[in-house]
């Protein structure tokens, strides 16, 4: 999994932008350098306190990102099987890929099957870390799928989803 201390180097200072629908960039400046992180093919929630702030389908082009984390300074990044918690502050942005989300976009095809081993690995990447030099990019596939319901921020988000014909 990704290493962002070793990478850049934390305390990082971010920036997020909206590019394109949920999709992300988070420019990162750390004691080490630079780099951006991709996050276009997972979801991805804004926690305080325990509770879901934000969750990716709330954006909008006109959405002020940065505003969703009051504290730009990423303290930490850490790394699971299913999700990858970026810390800010009081807030925490988790990355993550459900299974309902996966078959979602992958039109039906399953996690591990013959035809998604066949694909290449920039395509099964649930995000990825370019940095502005010709070092190559990162990318991190998660291992397994998050289940919302075993978290405090899980009902919340189930609920949204639900609503949107998603859950």
């Amino acid at each position: 999994m990704l290493d962002l201390d070793k990478e850049i180097g934390l305390p990082a200072l971010a920036e997020i932008k909206n590019t394109f629908g949920s999709m992300l960039v988070v420019g990162l400046s750390g004691l080490r350098g630079e780099a951006e992180l991709l996050v276009d093919n997972c979801r991805w929630v804004i926690v305080i306190g325990g509770k879901m702030a934000f969750f990716d389908l709330d954006i909008s082009a006109s959405t002020p990102i940065a505003d969703m984390i009051p504290d730009s300074n990423l303290r930490a990044a850490e790394s699971f099987a299913d999700r990858y918690v970026l810390t800010f502050g009081d807030s925490d942005m988790i990355l993550f890929m459900t299974r309902p989300y996966h078959l979602f976009l992958e039109k039906g095809v399953e996690k591990g099957s013959s035809e998604w081993n066949a694909l290449p690995q920039d395509q099964k990447d649930n995000f990825t870390l370019l940095f502005p030099d010709d070092r190559e990019p990162v990318g991190v596939e998660f291992r397994s799928f998050l289940d919302p319901a075993h978290y405090s921020w899980g009902a919340d988000f189930l609920r949204r989803e639900g609503e949107l014909g998603r859950a």
